[in-house]
């Protein structure tokens, strides 16, 4: 994307992600930070924090944000990111030859990773077809060339401090997203809005809360 950018003519420039692309955000600001002017992010995961005073009294959006993802997502619903990271050949065979599997296996995270969404039969099997087409095998690889286990590791980049100014949406229904505190300690956090409804997949469930905080948060460090 740097090489990108520059040879479009784009000396600076920002960056956003949610989900993998957050951490693709995340990683461009750490490598490039004389051009990335601000990085945004929308997901959030970390290595869980020791506290050598004892852990800091959360609020309840907090609290519940923390519960999703140490408990409810890493303890009972990533099985999924592991076979898809250890046998994605043999997982994309079998949705291959059984779309009605491909369906379920879709479905099932996009239920449960969305708050409240209502998404019709259309939406469902479309989203499902964009995988299924070009192969489920393609979704699955990158599961198998990325270093999962790597992004949760203390002293990894994972918790590198990150100097360019950083801005935060958090989202309830989001996988991942830690409280302000704990991101301040890898970041340079000039903006964070938590919002009431939304989910993992926020810009196409809350497309105009997501693009009010970009808009809001880039103008406020891109001055000129």
């Amino acid at each position: 994307m740097q090489k990108l950018m520059l040879k479009l003519g784009y000396k600076y420039y920002v960056v956003q992600g949610g989900d993998w692309g957050s951490d693709i955000a995340r990683t461009i600001g750490l490598m490039y930070p004389d051009n990335v002017k601000a990085v945004h992010q929308n997901m959030l995961k970390m290595p869980k924090l020791s506290f050598s005073d004892g852990e800091p009294a959360y609020t309840q959006f907090e609290q519940r944000s923390l519960d999703r993802f140490f408990k409810w997502f890493l303890e009972t619903n990533s099985a999924y990111a592991f076979i898809q990271a250890t046998k994605p050949l043999t997982l994309g065979f079998g949705m291959h030859d059984s779309p009605i599997a491909m369906l379920a296996w879709m479905v099932d995270k996009l239920f449960l990773w969305s708050d409240s969404y209502p998404r019709t039969s259309t939406e469902l099997i479309t989203w499902t077809l964009l995988h299924y087409f070009p192969g489920p095998t393609t979704g699955f690889m990158m599961y198998f060339e990325n270093n999962l286990p790597a992004t949760m590791v203390e002293g990894s980049w994972a918790n590198e401090y990150l100097g360019v100014p950083s801005g935060f949406s958090a989202f309830p229904k989001e996988l991942a997203i830690v409280p302000r505190s704990w991101a301040e300690r890898i970041a340079n956090v000039v903006f964070w809005k938590e919002h009431e409804v939304g989910g993992h997949f926020a810009m196409y469930e809350k497309p105009e809360e997501l693009v009010g905080d970009l808009v809001e948060f880039y103008k406020s460090v891109w001055k000129g």
